[in-house]
């Protein structure tokens, strides 16, 4: 969903210019060193972390993320720098800017707050941090939306990794479980012979039961039971290697070696393990992102939910790119549709990468929240983009074209055609209304499905 030429060339003018700030002190930003250690909130979406620590006296990286049951999903990396006189709050959003941050300077400390703001960005304009002292970090951010100034509360609680234990519920279960054969026993012994990948004296390797998280995903097994790996010995060091390197030759035969793979044990409770008897995963096949990241995990359970409502989720969700134009210019378009993680809404992310005459380099943005309305295929939106736009859409899905009308008859009218012409190949097509209430096109673009 795009712009006309004169709200983008806009956006380009106003978006040079920057708020002069004060100047702040090294001191002054050692403050912020409390915010060093791991912060929690739990909501309705699920648990919230933000996780600081300390990389330099004038640097501190953050990372925050939300657990939800058995999924973790990054939200964003952080870093906090001064320099120069300069204190800056550069958050790193997964799926947006181009994987850039979005910088906020540093405005004012009164009162014992430390508010960043960046009038350029869409929402929020402004993130404000307390000076740590206890317990309690409550942060929040706000800006305009079309209902009005919105103020976003995050009462986080510093939490500690020591003294944490694992539930009742999974202690007792992982009891039980140890006190039956192990779950591979059948497999180790020979006897489901569909799932073997491999089997050596030591070790034996598997398909996953059910089907894997990836397109090429196996375990790697020791015959002999050790039911975790803080169970595992000094004398296990070579069965240990031997896994890994055998994982590393199955990467190889499955044909992801050049590509990428994952390996990884988990655990006992907070990784999830589920089955107590050691065992090594091999995902590969697609990108899963930064380590936390299961957001492709999301797509796929849903694509294969029997319950899925539509046919237009199973047709558009997924990542889609193409080559054409945009504004008169040569571009790359790509675009991605996701679910949250409860389902409510589809997430759009749209971005243009425009080449101009002279070969430079001009980026547009945007993504929004679609969420099903009152009647089967009709959806309702809010839109972004980086121009600073934010309106309303009201869309419908007729089995063939998603039709998103945008803005109010106040501002300005738009609309865009997302028309299938077959499962993997969308035509979009843009138009603004113009005086004489007429639609006037002014982009047509063609993209493919990536991935689902």
């Amino acid at each position: 969903m795009t712009k006309t030429n004169f709200l983008f060339l806009a956006f380009l003018v106003s978006g040079m210019a920057s708020a002069v700030a004060q100047s702040f002190t090294q001191k002054d930003f050692q403050q912020l060193h409390g915010l060093s250690g791991a912060w929690k909130l739990t909501s309705r979406r699920g648990d919230l972390y933000e996780v600081w620590w300390l990389k330099k006296p004038d640097e501190l990286g953050g990372v925050n993320y939300l657990v939800r049951g058995r999924d973790t999903l990054l939200q964003e990396t952080i870093v906090l720098r001064w320099q120069k006189g300069r204190i800056t709050y550069e958050p790193t959003t997964i799926n947006q800017n181009g994987g850039l941050p979005v910088v906020f300077t540093l405005t004012s400390m009164e009162n014992g707050l430390f508010v960043f703001e960046n009038k350029m960005h869409d929402f929020p304009q402004r993130i404000v941090y307390p000076v740590p002292k206890d317990t309690l970090l409550n942060v929040y951010i706000e800006g305009p939306t079309p209902d009005g100034m919105r103020k976003i509360p995050f009462p986080y609680k510093r939490i500690s990794r020591s003294g944490r234990t694992p539930s009742p519920e999974y202690t007792a279960r992982k009891a039980a479980a140890l006190q039956s054969p192990s779950v591979f026993q059948k497999e180790i012994e020979g006897q489901i012979p569909g799932r073997l990948v491999y089997q050596d004296s030591l070790i034996t390797a598997l398909y996953p039961l059910g089907g894997g998280q990836l397109p090429a995903h196996l375990l790697v097994i020791p015959n002999r039971r050790i039911p975790t790996l803080n169970d595992a010995k000094a004398e296990d060091a070579d069965l240990l290697g031997h896994m890994i390197l055998t994982a590393r030759d199955l990467a190889r035969q499955e044909g992801i070696a050049e590509t990428g793979y994952r390996l990884a044990f988990n655990t006992n409770e907070d990784a999830g393990q589920s089955a107590f008897h050691l065992h090594l995963h091999l995902l590969g096949g697609a990108r899963t992102g930064p380590m936390v990241d299961q957001r492709w995990r999301n797509i796929q359970r849903r694509l294969n939910d029997p319950d899925l409502p539509n046919s237009f989720e199973k047709r558009i969700l997924g990542t889609w790119s193409g080559k054409g134009k945009a504004f008169g210019m040569a571009a790359n378009i790509t675009m991605s549709w996701e679910p949250d993680l409860q389902n409510n809404f589809l997430l759009l992310n749209y971005r243009m990468d425009m080449r101009d005459t002279s070969n430079q380099l001009q980026v547009f943005e945007g993504k929004a929240y679609y969420q099903p309305a009152e009647s089967a295929g009709q959806f309702r939106a809010t839109w972004f983009d980086s121009g600073g736009e934010m309106h309303p859409v009201e869309a419908s899905y007729d089995g063939q074209i998603l039709t998103a009308n945008w803005g109010t008859p106040t501002t300005k009218l738009g609309r865009t055609l997302y028309r299938f012409v077959d499962d993997t190949t969308i035509e979009i097509v843009d138009y603004i209304q113009a005086k004489d209430g007429n639609w006037k096109e002014f982009n047509r673009n063609t993209v493919v499905k990536n991935s689902p």
